[in-house]
């Protein structure tokens, strides 16, 4: 918990040190509004699968299903606005709230796909604790750790500009929660082949959604 606490804080620290306090508040901005679902739906959600998890551990029941339905229904349901937001998020910014909101608009189209799969990450954050992996646990929080600090620091010699380091920042998100929830569904010994599928045909529809969207 505290290696993560610190993880999550440690972008905000590195984007000021980089780039200084103006482009700081143009992400933290962003992470309030895409964190508004974590902090109201994210939390019940993993309080609920931690409880309802645990106890069928005590009952040798399988959590792998409930795991997999849960995960799945979040990402289906979170197709469309990923689709709009990525697309259509400088111009919905802009328009509504004015020019000085492009910056955010940018960010948010950048992250809204790393932070649905940040979202499904949280929900079920207990299960390899519940499951007794807490050493995976631990292995992949300092994984996460070493992720972003590589991921904005190495933007930003390679690149420089804050935009730029924000989209490495991106992709080590989405590696990283595509990697836990991988490895969450291959110590739980069931669905694994299921939701490797499932994520694949989602990223190719993802994919094709966008390129549909580009060209009406």
């Amino acid at each position: 918990n505290l290696i993560s606490t610190f993880t999550i804080q440690l972008p905000n620290q590195l984007f000021s040190a980089y780039f200084g306090n103006a482009s700081l508040g143009g992400y933290a901005m962003c992470e309030r509004i895409l964190g508004v679902p974590m902090r109201l739906i994210g939390a019940p959600i993993t309080t609920i699968y931690f409880r309802h998890s645990s106890e069928c551990i005590r009952e040798c029941k399988d959590i792998s299903g409930f795991t997999y339905i849960l995960i799945t229904r979040i990402l289906i349901l979170a197709f469309l606005p990923v689709l709009i937001l990525f697309s259509c998020s400088e111009v919905l910014f802009t328009f509504i709230l004015g020019d000085s909101w492009l910056l955010v608009g940018k960010i948010v189209s950048i992250l809204i796909f790393p932070y649905v799969l940040l979202f499904c990450s949280n929900c079920v954050s207990y299960c390899l604790v519940v499951i007794g992996k807490q050493k995976i646990n631990l292995y992949l929080s300092l994984l996460y750790l070493m992720l972003i600090v590589a991921s904005v620091v190495s933007g930003f010699y390679v690149f420089s500009d804050f935009v730029s380091v924000v989209i490495c920042f991106a992709v080590a998100l989405i590696v990283f929660n595509l990697l836990n929830l991988l490895v969450i569904f291959y110590y739980l010994r069931k669905d694994f082949g299921r939701f490797v599928r499932f994520i694949g045909i989602y990223l190719l529809l993802i994919y094709l959604g966008l390129i549909l969207i580009k060209y009406l």
